[in-house]
């Protein structure tokens, strides 16, 4: 038995190598930074976003580059043509495919300006959410440029993770953003549910302009002190009261690879300092449409305090939860800030830990899901067992040959679920995508944990040898 379970555990590795070639091991000592500066107004009538964005790119490869690829993922939503609307029609969701064309959402305007000058893009020949900017001339290697962007977006109905329902907002993968140029060359895909995404890390000051009946949540760290002590307010149980037309909420943030917020009329907000074993402090945040339990403070609290013992301490002033009507799976993560569908215990451990992965190691999700999705669920069971080890049905400190994990890695395999967590995101379906990268992924870190021997296993991992 030891030596058909020390096979599945090389079967991920064997997968990745055969799927990646020389690709999975080829890094390098630069990484491209991009800085995003944005002024954004929502319309709540039209159900549009009008803004304007200044983009720094700073080229810190050894290469010039003559074109700059963008993802434009909005336009994912434009019509039943999209990567995603096939997608989606294929598992059996038709929301995008048959949808009314005022239903669905994009890019309305998208102009791009250097030096006051226009320049031109080019469409990608079959996805419409991805398009080349052509440079006038070539970025050099250790120089930078500075891109003005107009656009306006349509903001779809709720069909994914981008969109609105009749009181609320969820406004992610809006802008237009850099492809991330690395040393296997530019990372372009097309917007799915399935395997997320892959951003270049910088610097985001967002100004957003909301009518004032809306609470605005973010990634970020919100500038105005009065708007922080309204927020304050309302998390204490005060009602929010609209004064004036209009807010503008501004946030900063360094160091982070996305931004994303939410928006809605109807947000109840409950607050705590939460302490981590170091002693540092975060602020815990829950926004929902009915008053959150204390309870989903805690489930934050939890997350923060274990994946900051296994990982290192969480980095950022605050950790937000927000309960919306998202349509793409139980929760999405974002820097800073997670989006759910309900406040329970796993969905907000597990979304919580997408900000150590991917989000602050920023491995690449649709090429290496299991670096993402497996190693979280990984942390996400160590966290609910570390909690609460005898409330958890078939819980176990360790991974124990013969309750659980044998019999659960070898019926994947001989019921014909099974397929190697190496695998890129796209060749799984829905069903084996969680069973795979989700579920297999997870139970092998454990074996190999368990097989080494804890004390072994943390010497290793300090080392940057393990996971």
């Amino acid at each position: 038995m030891k030596t058909a379970l020390s096979f599945l555990l090389l079967v991920p590795f064997a997968g990745l190598y055969a799927q990646s070639g020389s690709k999975a091991i080829r890094q390098a000592g630069w990484q491209q930074q991009v800085n995003h500066t944005i002024s954004v107004r929502l319309d709540d009538t039209a159900q549009m976003l009008y803004a304007s964005e200044q983009v720094e790119y700073v080229n810190n490869s050894p290469n010039a580059l003559n074109e700059i690829w963008f993802h434009v993922f909005a336009n994912a939503y434009r019509d039943n043509h999209s990567a995603l609307a096939k997608q989606q029609i294929n598992g059996f969701q038709p929301g995008i495919f048959y949808a009314k064309k005022d239903a669905r959402g994009g890019y309305e305007k998208l102009i791009f300006r250097l030096d006051g000058v226009n320049l031109a893009w080019e469409a990608h020949p079959e996805h419409a959410d991805i398009i080349k900017l052509v440079l006038p001339k070539p970025l050099p290697a250790g120089s930078s440029l500075k891109l003005d962007i107009d656009f306006d977006v349509r903001i779809p109905e709720q069909f994914s993770r981008f969109g609105h329902d009749s009181s609320g907002y969820q406004i992610t993968q809006w802008f237009p953003k850099p492809a991330v140029y690395d040393v296997n060359g530019w990372n372009i895909f097309p917007y799915l549910d399935q395997g997320e995404f892959y951003y270049e890390y910088g610097r985001y000051d967002v100004r957003i302009t909301t009518p004032s009946s809306y609470v605005v949540a973010a990634t970020g760290v919100l500038q105005d002190s009065g708007m922080r002590k309204r927020m304050e307010a309302l998390a204490e149980g005060e009602e929010w009261k609209a004064e004036g037309t209009h807010f503008t909420w501004h946030f900063v943030q360094d160091k982070v690879h996305d931004f994303a917020w939410f928006c809605d009329r109807h947000f109840k907000a409950r607050r705590e300092t939460l302490q981590l074993l170091s002693g540092r402090k975060v602020e815990g945040w829950v926004l929902a449409r009915k008053r959150p339990s204390k309870e989903s403070l805690d489930y934050i609290r939890q997350a923060l305090v274990h994946y900051s013992k296994r990982n290192g301490d969480y980095p950022y002033e605050h950790c937000t939860v927000v309960e919306t009507a998202l349509k793409s799976g139980g929760g999405m993560e974002y820097p800073m800030i997670t989006n759910v569908q309900s406040l329970g215990r796993d969905v907000i451990i597990h979304e919580v830990g997408h900000n150590w992965f991917q989000g602050m190691i920023g491995s690449q999700e649709r090429d290496y899901p299991w670096m993402d999705e497996g190693v979280n669920s990984y942390f996400e069971k160590q966290t609910i067992k570390y909690f609460s080890p005898r409330k958890t049905p078939g819980s176990r400190r360790g991974f124990n040959l013969t309750d659980g994990g044998e019999p659960y890695l070898l019926s994947l395999y001989n019921t014909g679920l099974y397929l190697p967590p190496g695998l890129h995101s796209e060749k799984y379906g829905t069903l084996r995508y969680g069973t795979s990268v989700y579920g297999h992924t997870p139970e092998l870190i454990s074996y190999l944990e368990s097989y080494l021997g804890r004390r072994v296993w943390d010497v290793l991992r300090a080392l940057d040898c393990l996971i």
